[in-house]
């Protein structure tokens, strides 16, 4: 059955197709024609109409009723448009266009009869209207438009180089607007300069006046940029001798003035923020702050002064840093200034380590303040010169550190990164390292001698900053002392415990001893004739027997000189503990009651002593030092009431039995203690002979290496690789004693030349 149907189908689709007739397009014979005078009446109707809208446009602006309504459809105009276009009245409907485009000028900006009012108010409103009616055209002659442009004389097809309705009727304008443009410009210039910068409101009016100009390309014949440098350099000329009478405040006055004409820019973002700061930065920044203000101190420097010595927030400085950001070489000038202020108050502290790290402190914080300024301004030769100045810093340093460590009221008020800042700040462009280590060992054996270390890891610490900066060997001695601490320590615990199983019940005396090495420590003075009390030669001789018994081979020097003593007393109203030298304590025990009576020449038979400054330095500290700790009284031979503070042979001294203090415990400084001149000329005069064994190794490193080397290369060479300041007639002389001791000697072709001798 299914076969039977498909029959059927097919013989029903090919009878249909019989019966379908073939339709065939032909052409026109004559092609199809407007009517004469379709042109000319559509485009009146067109123009017409467009004049119209604008002409109601312009009456509502001035508050005039117009009853007329045009019967122009814009449809039906757009489709007029296609059939003339199509038709090829193209170029006739551009040109005829054109002309009714300048009768709409004419209508919107007439030579007269604006009205009343500024034209800063008038003008963007007609351009306004005008760019509506424009923006209607384009509508509706669309087809035109995408079609044929304007050559500025006649109609053409259209290209890159023709223009097109809306910028032929924008050409037109700018034409027409010529007429106005000098007195428009005048009035835009007046309000923006005098009353809009001033007040920074960013004028509705001046932006649209701005547009304008700008799209009908009439900003390059306008004089805006030589205007604005006239203006500016006048002005700013008359702000900075205003300002100027006033040298201390002149300069961060003008700053912050130029700064604020900065500020206001952002107030017009329609206007080209880049090409406004250029003309400030030429008229004002450039001629009158870079090379005007900071290149005279005595403008500069006083709000330097505020910023970098009174820790003063100074936002003149600020604000010089950042004017000075917009041109090439801004902000390395404002840095060179810093630099020379910085190098001038330097100097002026250079000679209080405590100044000069405040200082140091305040200028981090001022270049951390000031936006990218730490990779543009830097102070290492600035503090290299200010530390190696002609008085050095090294003993200074090493007095400072000593107050600090030694004191735990000192030592809790520093901010935690100090320990960083000394070494970083002064230590690191120090060149006399070598005085530094001199003197500061002396302190720290001080300090670990005689019991006034406040905190041992801060000591350890101050090493450890030491060694990372000048190598191991700078504080080897350093932290030999800290090991004789720690040795010291575990001997006596072995000591007392070998000592309670002999102890004896007659003597009470207890005895510390600390082991020093010898290379380690400074030298200090021996007294071998010293004459000790049984008491404590018992405890000497016990520990000398059982120091030999348990290190073999070594030997034992006793150092009397460090020796320090607690002595109680039981002869005044209470009883005191007095913290003194063991020379002090020899000197006390010798007064048995408040009867007896000893001059220096006695004292010095009775204890052993033979230095007799070293004992008047005693007395001194026991009969005349401060309130409280005069445990002595002197008799002076003439009787006068008060006492002279030197020492003669005559004199004679007794215990001051009304003797009275607030503190049960009284430590009495020694006069020793203090460092003589002497002994810093010793101390200096030591590194001065360390220094140049340090020369004469590294000349003879250098000739063992190259065998023979010129008197010009040498001397470079030799002050390059030594770690201290040396001057060039320090290392002839070297040369001079080497060749005496034949480490080399001089060519004999040339004298300028040295040659090493095996």
């Amino acid at each position: 059955m299914s076969r039977n149907l498909m029959h059927q189908h097919a013989a029903a689709t090919s009878r249909n197709k019989a019966k379908m007739n073939k339709i065939v397009i032909r052409p026109f014979s004559k092609p199809p024609s407007l009517p004469d005078n379709y042109y000319e009446q559509t485009v009146k109707e067109l123009l017409d109409g467009t004049l119209e809208i604008l002409n109601r446009q312009l009456s509502e602006y001035k508050g005039q009723k117009n009853e007329k309504q045009t019967d122009l459809s814009l449809q039906n105009a757009y489709t007029s448009v296609v059939t003339l276009v199509r038709h090829q009245y193209g170029p006739r409907l551009y040109e005829d266009w054109i002309q009714s485009m300048k009768q709409a000028v004419r209508i919107v900006l007439p030579h007269s009869g604006l009205g009343q009012g500024p034209l800063l108010h008038i003008i963007p409103e007609l351009y306004r209207i005008y760019t509506e009616y424009l923006l209607c055209c384009q509508h509706v002659l669309l087809p035109l438009d995408r079609t044929h442009g304007w050559n500025g004389t006649t109609a053409v097809p259209v290209s890159a180089h023709a223009q097109t309705l809306w910028t032929a009727g924008l050409a037109a304008f700018a034409e027409q607007l010529q007429f106005y443009l000098k007195t428009i410009y005048q009035e835009w210039f007046q309000v923006w300069i005098y009353q809009d910068w001033k007040t920074a409101t960013g004028t509705p009016v001046l932006q649209s006046i701005w547009y304008m100009w700008q799209d009908l390309q009439v900003l390059p014949s306008l004089p805006i940029e030589s205007d604005l440098h006239e203006y500016w350099e006048r002005t700013s000329k008359e702000v900075w001798e205003s300002f100027s009478s006033n040298s201390q405040g002149a300069a961060a006055q003008f700053i912050a003035w130029t700064h604020q004409q900065f500020s206001v820019i952002p107030s017009w973002p329609w206007l080209p923020v880049q090409w406004l700061g250029h003309v400030l930065d030429t008229c004002i920044t450039q001629p009158l702050i870079l090379d005007g203000l900071l290149t005279q101190e005595r403008f500069w420097q006083p709000f330097l002064q505020q910023e970098l010595v009174t820790s003063a927030t100074s936002v003149p400085l600020t604000q010089l840093w950042l004017l000075s950001g917009r041109l090439p070489s801004g902000h390395a000038k404002v840095a060179q200034v810093i630099a020379s202020f910085v190098k001038q108050e330097g100097l002026r502290r250079s000679q209080s380590v405590a100044d000069l790290l405040a200082l140091q402190s305040i200028v981090k914080q001022t270049i951390a303040r000031l936006p990218g300024a730490g990779e543009v301004i830097t102070l290492k030769s600035v503090w290299e010169e200010v530390v190696n100045s002609e008085e050095s810093l090294a003993e200074p340093l090493a007095k400072y550190l000593d107050q600090i460590l030694k004191s735990a009221k000192k030592l809790d008020v520093q901010p935690a990164d100090w320990l960083s800042s000394v070494v970083t700040g002064i230590f690191v462009p120090l060149q006399a390292k070598d005085i530094f280590e001199a003197f500061y060992k002396r302190d720290l054996a001080k300090r670990l001698l005689w019991n006034k270390v406040v905190s041992m890891d801060i000591e350890k610490q101050v090493c450890s900053f030491l060694k990372a900066e000048c190598g191991a060997g700078y504080t080897s001695k350093m932290e030999g002392m800290f090991q004789d601490i720690d040795l010291s320590r575990e001997h006596m615990l072995v000591y007392k415990q070998a000592a309670e199983q002999n102890a004896s019940q007659d003597n009470k005396v207890e005895m510390e001893v600390q082991i020093l090495t010898t290379g380690y420590w400074p030298v200090y003075p021996q007294y071998q004739t010293l004459q000790l009390p049984s008491s404590l030669l018992v405890r000497q001789n016990s520990f000398d027997a059982f120091y030999k018994k348990k290190c073999h081979g070594r030997r034992i020097a006793w150092q009397y000189a460090l020796g320090n003593c607690l002595v109680k007393t039981n002869g005044f109203s209470k009883p005191y503990e007095l913290n003194v030298s063991l020379l002090q304590a020899l000197v006390l025990i010798q007064f048995k009651d408040a009867e007896t009576k000893w001059t220096l020449t006695g004292l010095m038979q009775a204890i052993g002593l033979e230095d007799r400054d070293e004992m008047e330095r005693i007395l001194q500290s026991l009969a005349l030092g401060k309130e409280g700790t005069r445990i002595l009284r002197k008799l002076d031979p003439d009787g006068k009431k008060k006492p002279r503070m030197t020492v003669q042979d005559e004199d004679e001294f007794f215990v001051q039995a009304a003797f009275v203090s607030n503190q049960r415990r009284i430590r009495i400084q020694n006069i020793m203690m203090k460092e003589t001149k002497e002994e810093r000329e010793k101390t200096v005069e030591t590194v001065s002979r360390d220094r140049l064994y340090l020369i004469d190794a590294v000349l003879v490193r250098i000739l063992k290496a190259r065998k023979t080397v010129l008197h010009q290369q040498l001397i470079p060479q030799v002050m390059e690789q030594v770690k201290f300041p040396a001057q060039a007639a320090d290392v002839k002389s070297r040369i001079e004693s080497l060749i005496e001791r034949e480490y080399m000697e001089r060519d004999s072709k040339d004298r300028n030349r040295y040659n090493y001798l095996a």
